[in-house]
């Protein structure tokens, strides 16, 4: 048990160490004004993921360590609906962007709103997946998860800045190209 702990926090102070030197780097890349919008764009979506737990995990966790492959049925059925839940928020966030860019009084906000909820869904599903490891006595893959899962939002968001997708300003690509050709895909949108 006590390597158990020791992997886990392990894994967990390295992937805050990855995420705070890519927060630096994002930051520099951004400027003050540009990161500042970016962690302001962050408030709902980050709001809705937490509302969405509803303590999946760690059920998803418990009837893993106490059912073992026995409890598989209640643990993939724990994951899925996480999962689900995750998209339903995730598609909340981007239906709703402008909505929630008018509570922040920054209507600009509304792209940057649409493309980050996807950070909903993947905080649901590396939240749904860890659980399930951890239940089942994998600590060091749910370690590598949640370290690959930092590594890899540093990664694309570095290259999306460098792409010229950092900004919410009327020239650039993110606001130009991609919001209104993901915005024509949904044309259900209130």
């Amino acid at each position: 048990m006590a390597s158990a702990t020791i992997i886990l926090s392990a894994s967990q102070l390295l992937s805050a160490l990855v995420a705070v030197v890519f927060s630096i780097l994002v930051a520099r890349l951004l400027g003050p004004g540009g990161y500042g919008l970016v962690n302001l764009a962050l408030v709902y979506p980050s709001l809705l993921a937490g509302l969405l737990d509803l303590g999946i995990g760690t059920v998803v966790s418990r009837y893993a360590a106490a059912n073992g492959v026995d409890g598989l049925g209640h643990v993939w059925s724990g994951v899925v609906l996480k999962l689900l839940l995750g998209l339903i928020g995730s598609l909340i966030v981007f239906l709703y962007a402008d909505f929630f860019a008018g509570l922040l009084m920054r209507p600009d906000l509304a792209p940057l709103l649409s493309t980050l909820s996807l950070y909903v869904f993947a905080g649901a599903a590396l939240s749904a997946v860890s659980s399930a490891y951890v239940g089942f006595g994998r600590y060091a893959l749910a370690g590598s998860v949640s370290l690959a899962l930092s590594t890899l939002r540093g990664v694309f968001a570095v290259a999306l800045i460098l792409a010229g997708l950092g900004g919410v300003r009327r020239g650039s690509l993110l606001y130009n190209r991609l919001y209104p050709a993901v915005s024509a895909l949904s044309p259900i949108i209130p």
